[in-house]
């Protein structure tokens, strides 16, 4: 239920309801568009609904708690100005808190919800003509001896009319408006919608349908004329329902209890969240009734996100509680409760493990072509965008826990849909580069290595050794001629002191004087005078 409370008389008039005010005086209720909004999410704006779930007229009261705030009979049977009484009533008692859709719509309390003040039944100024306020005890209304019909048409809506039109939106756009829109498609019989503001393909699909029906272009975007038409009652898609066998129970109801008022998450604990996980068990997601928010809980919660396409977060929140009260979401006995539980991190290209040989399996027998070889190449990366595409997710190509759990929804089997079997492709990880070979470690030379006593010269390494550079074979040329007299040790760079000390073994030894280390040169350094 959305926030009930009293509303101003220029609001109430437009919204089609009564004005209260409280002993003369003004108070800041919602406005006529809030309570117009409520009213949508809860019933369709139907004062006189009852689906047989045991909550009645436009604000889906229970018996209970419309006796709670004075109301004889049943809602639905009741005016529209009494339950828009019982509605402020219940808003000035306990604010928003009693309605689901109130957090769903975005309402926010002002000072008057869960005051305590009593509203009073009085005059209105200005009151419509076609529904004036009573004045006389709502007990002393009795029902209309014409009721309305169960299922009244919504009105066309005046063109003037935008319904909060935000501007041109297409695929892959996100609105904070076009959550309202989707809940709206969904009371139009457009598909089952939760309202999660992100247009995916399934958006598009029945924007594409909502345009047919409607004699539109099918463009698959939505304009100001695709928007408008949602509220037309002209293009509602009409469904049959078989009834059921004779002497067949009435369905439990699925409506969700009264959400608790906090976020739960992990490490929560608390006698509602017991309620929730026995709810999810009996939905399929493998939970019993603790108490307490584990892992365990978070991961049921990431599958039931995905399941109902709400925001994939793992923690409650009034959307996810509602959720887990939806039999739309039920997967009990489906390839997807079977779901193993998201690994916790991102898988990506490069990714590798067992848990992605899990995914790429299933991916596999659902025909997008992949084997479970645990590695997260190009061709993983390719099927899982289809996967996104297909599921109407965010085409990103990694997988997080949305991705993870769409992988097991049997709405996204491609071997229903695809007339020849993909061709099978395994991501196989690169072949490991063969290690480089590391050269050994250089030792530096010493007088033994270098063999600076012996009568006979190293090996030359064919090199001739100049002045200003550094020369590994050079350190045993130095050393050597270390060893007979010149001052050198064995550093390996040809500076100034080698150099003359060449020269001077180079004239000693008759030999061109060219000041640079040559084969002939480098041989006198051990056999030389």
């Amino acid at each position: 239920m959305r926030r009930a409370t009293a509303l101003l008389a220029a609001a109430v008039v437009a919204a089609g309801t009564v004005i209260f005010g409280s002993a003369g005086t003004a108070f800041a209720d919602p406005s006529a568009n809030d309570w117009k909004q409520l009213r949508l999410c809860e019933s369709g704006d139907n004062y006189s609904t009852n689906t047989g779930n045991a909550y009645y007229g436009a604000y889906q009261f229970d018996l209970s708690t419309w006796k709670s705030v004075g109301g004889v009979g049943r809602p639905d049977q009741a005016s529209r100005s009494e339950q828009d009484f019982r509605a402020l009533y219940l808003y000035r008692m306990r604010g928003w808190s009693p309605w689901i859709c109130a957090a769903l719509v975005g309402l926010h309390e002002d000072a008057d919800g869960g005051s305590g003040r009593k509203p009073v039944m009085g005059d209105a100024p200005n009151p419509p003509s076609s529904n004036p306020p009573s004045s006389n005890p709502p007990s002393s209304n009795p029902p209309s001896s014409n009721p309305p019909s169960p299922n009244p048409p919504s009105p066309t809506p005046p063109a003037s009319n935008t319904h909060g039109y935000p501007g041109p939106l297409k695929y892959g756009d996100y609105s904070a408006a076009l959550k309202t829109w989707q809940k709206q498609l969904a009371a139009m019989g457009y598909g089952s919608f939760d309202g999660t503001g992100w247009f995916g393909e399934k958006t598009r699909t029945a924007v594409k349908k909502l345009q047919s029906k409607a004699g539109q272009p099918a463009s698959g975007t939505i304009g100001e004329a695709t928007w408008v038409a949602a509220w037309n009652a002209k293009y509602r898609l009409t469904t049959t329902t078989p009834k059921p066998p004779a002497n067949t129970p009435p369905p439990a109801p699925s409506r969700a209890p009264t959400y608790p008022g906090s976020v739960l998450r992990e490490g929560s604990s608390s006698t509602a969240l017991k309620a929730f996980q026995k709810q999810l068990g009996a939905m399929g997601y493998g939970l019993t009734g603790t108490g307490y928010y584990g892992s365990k809980t978070t991961q049921a919660v990431l599958k039931l996100q995905t399941k109902a396409g709400l925001n994939v977060v793992g923690y409650v929140g009034p959307s996810t509680w509602k959720a887990a009260w939806n039999v739309k979401n039920k997967i009990a006995g489906t390839p997807e409760a079977k779901a193993p539980a998201y690994p916790g991190t991102k898988l990506s290209r490069g990714s590798e493990g067992e848990a992605l040989q899990k995914f790429q399996k299933q991916l596999g027998v659902y025909g997008y072509g992949l084997t479970g070889t645990g590695w997260f190449g190009p061709n993983t990366e390719a099927a899982v965008k289809k996967l996104q595409q297909k599921a109407g997710l965010h085409v990103v190509g990694f997988v997080g826990p949305e991705t993870w759990y769409s992988a097991w929804d049997p709405a996204n089997d491609l071997r229903d849909t695809t007339a020849v079997t993909a061709v099978a492709r395994a991501d196989m990880k690169p072949a490991a580069k063969p290690a480089a070979v590391v050269p050994a470690k250089y030792l530096p030379a010493t007088d033994a290595s270098c063999r600076v006593s012996s009568q006979t010269a190293l090996r030359w390494g064919g090199v001739v050794m100049v002045s200003g550079k550094t020369y590994r074979d050079l350190q045993c040329f130095q050393r050597a001629l270390g060893h007979r007299g010149y001052g050198l040790t064995g550093t390996g760079y040809f500076g100034p002191a080698t150099r003359a000390a060449v020269a001077s073994l180079q004239a000693s030894n008759s030999l061109p004087r060219t000041g640079k280390v040559d084969a002939a040169t480098w041989k006198a350094a051990w056999q030389g005078r």
